[in-house]
């Protein structure tokens, strides 16, 4: 089976990024400290909701729902609608 010029070309750019990303060395670092103080938010809709149900002390989880209704039993912060954005990083201030 003959492929097109354009599977070709994603075939070739794939393999050209899997041989970029195994030739990167990543190292630890200890720039970004974190402490969570056991704290997880989970950001999403009904899904997300019985997801944070099932975690457990010593973590504490607090849901961002996006949409769907409040279920009880983990603490929600509800959009309403509005855009979410999500930026910064671990440690950041």
């Amino acid at each position: 089976m003959e492929q097109s010029l354009e599977q070709e070309r994603n075939r070739q750019a794939r393999s050209t990024a899997c041989a970029a990303v195994d030739s990167l060395a990543v190292s630890p670092t200890g720039i970004v400290q974190y402490t969570s103080r056991g704290r997880v938010l989970v950001v999403g809709d009904e899904e997300a909701q019985l997801f944070a149900n099932r975690i457990e002390p010593p973590l504490h989880a607090e849901v961002l729902l996006q949409k769907g209704s409040e279920e009880p039993g983990v603490p929600v912060v509800a959009v309403g609608g509005r855009k979410v954005r999500i930026n910064g990083h671990l440690g950041g201030a």
